[in-house]
């Protein structure tokens, strides 16, 4: 799986799972910093990626992609850590990496937490 970190999210994020191999685009790195929500979702989805956010207005976007009948890549919302907790971010990450596939994950929102 592939993910697109949206710009709340710490580049340090990024860093940490490519370390162990995983495939990260940031939204710095694309040049999309600024663009709203639903611009992140459509190049996150363009791009093959899941998205994962902080901004839990991506419940409500993604409710509107589904009646619209649009697809996506899956949006993964998560509570915002602070930098000294950045390891409880990152075994998050590695635990819905280790368990999801693409497809698994395709079209659908989850809260990162819930791999506890």
């Amino acid at each position: 799986m592939k993910l697109y970190l949206d710009e709340d999210v710490p580049l340090e994020l990024a860093r940490q799972l490519r370390l162990r191999g995983y495939d990260v685009l940031t939204t710095h790195e694309a040049g999309m910093s600024g663009k709203s929500d639903a611009e992140q979702l459509a190049f996150a989805t363009a791009q093959g990626r899941a998205i994962l956010t902080f901004d839990n207005d991506y419940y409500e976007l993604a409710r509107q992609w589904f009646r619209q009948g649009r697809s996506h890549g899956g949006i993964l919302v998560s509570q915002e850590y602070h930098p000294n907790d950045m390891r409880t971010l990152v075994n998050l990450c590695l635990t819905l990496l280790d368990r999801e596939t693409e497809a698994s994950i395709a079209n659908m929102v989850y809260p990162l937490e819930q791999y506890r």
